[in-house]
């Protein structure tokens, strides 16, 4: 097949997906609008923005939408000379706007999470007219959970296929293997107890929560010690960063909390492989990759309730939930997950079994391209 994608290739998992289906033969194209030029092996990249990258540079606010403005007559040249068998795009908000900007068809619209939920601005302005538009238009749309795609379908087309298919996991990536001690010499830890938050500084990540749990963490468990996961990718939040290193400085947790910065994917496995316990508590997700990740690591999880989680999570089986801005209630889940080597034994060969079976990158991605090859016939 040819494919034609309209994604962010700044995103590891956009590369990840565009390289797949390459591997597999297929002629695969990516329309990008940022005005950095991006290299991703075996796909041709074509700049789509008519505005100078020099000038989009200097945009610091905005700059996605005022490149989709002047993007939307490129891309239908593009994707009139490509004739693709399918165009997709990798999140609603502008790279599927801009897809269905196209009127091609077939069209597949890859949903992430922020990209539907509407507490996460999903449908603010201009998300409010542009996203139920394009996805009234897709022949297809994949989400990331069933909570998710049911979002989505109020807006779908009467007889456009919908279906729950995950970024995924590489299996022989990311394993347990309790020999890999990398990151803990890098971190200058031994033998203290590594909680790990995996999840970018943005307040929907709602780091500050697991921040503020710490000083009770720190009552019965003196040893444990806090690694905080930043990421550069689509520009980090300075001033919520700015509060939680303030948050930091008020609780004196200085000498006992590490901020690692963005780092290749390629070493995210070993990262993952240093923690006792993952956390995550998000305020709002679709389904994270990054806890995926960590399950299929062998690494306990700490989750927030939230509507997707039910889906896959059974509290006590696949990982202990709490309410996401109850730091007391966060640190008790934390404590027992590093104290209990039962729990956390049954947690892991669970989580393992369940990464193993819905979430394969492999297993996945062969899902949506049979999906492709039914809607491109």
């Amino acid at each position: 097949m040819r494919l034609c994608y309209v994604a962010n290739p700044r995103s590891i998992h956009t590369r990840r997906w565009l390289e797949f289906f390459a591997s597999r033969g297929h002629e695969v194209h990516l329309l990008n609008v940022f005005p950095e030029q991006h290299v991703v092996e075996n796909v041709t990249v074509h700049h789509v923005s008519s505005l100078s990258p020099g000038l989009l540079n200097k945009v610091k606010i905005g700059q996605g939408l005022l490149s989709l403005a002047f993007s939307v007559g490129k891309a239908k040249q593009l994707v009139r000379e490509i004739q693709p068998d399918v165009l997709a795009a990798h999140y609603v908000a502008l790279y599927g706007w801009l897809a269905a900007s196209t009127a091609f068809h077939p069209l597949a619209l890859h949903l992430w999470g922020g990209d539907i939920m509407r507490e996460q601005g999903a449908f603010r302005f201009p998300g409010n007219r542009l996203t139920p538009r394009a996805l009234h238009q897709a022949d297809l749309v994949t989400a990331q959970s069933a909570y998710m795609l049911q979002l989505a379908r109020p807006y779908m087309k009467p007889g456009a296929e919908g279906i729950v298919a995950r970024i995924g996991v590489d299996l022989d990536q990311f394993s347990p293997d309790h020999s890999d001690r990398t990151w803990r010499h890098r971190l200058g830890l031994d033998s203290q107890a590594i909680i790990l938050s995996p999840r970018p500084f943005r307040p929907v990540y709602n780091v500050e929560t697991i921040v503020a749990a710490m000083p009770h963490v720190l009552a019965r468990m003196p040893e444990a010690r806090l690694i905080l996961k930043d990421y550069a990718f689509n520009k980090p939040d300075g001033a919520y960063r700015s509060q939680i290193q303030e948050m930091m400085a008020e609780r004196n947790l200085q000498d006992v909390v590490q901020i690692v910065e963005e780092i290749p994917h390629a070493e995210m496995p070993s990262l993952l492989r240093s923690a006792d316990v993952v956390v995550s508590v998000s305020l709002s997700d679709g389904f994270s990759v990054a806890v995926l990740e960590a399950m299929a690591c062998g690494v306990p999880l700490v989750l927030s309730r939230l509507p997707h989680i039910d889906e896959l999570i059974v509290d006590g089986t696949n990982a202990l939930t709490v309410p996401a801005t109850d730091p007391v209630m966060l640190a008790d889940a934390i404590v027992r997950v590093l104290n209990d080597e039962v729990l956390r034994t049954a947690m892991i060969s669970a989580n393992l079994d369940l990464v193993r079976t819905h979430a394969s990158f492999q297993t996945e991605l062969e899902k949506v391209e049979s999906l492709y090859e039914r809607i491109a016939s």
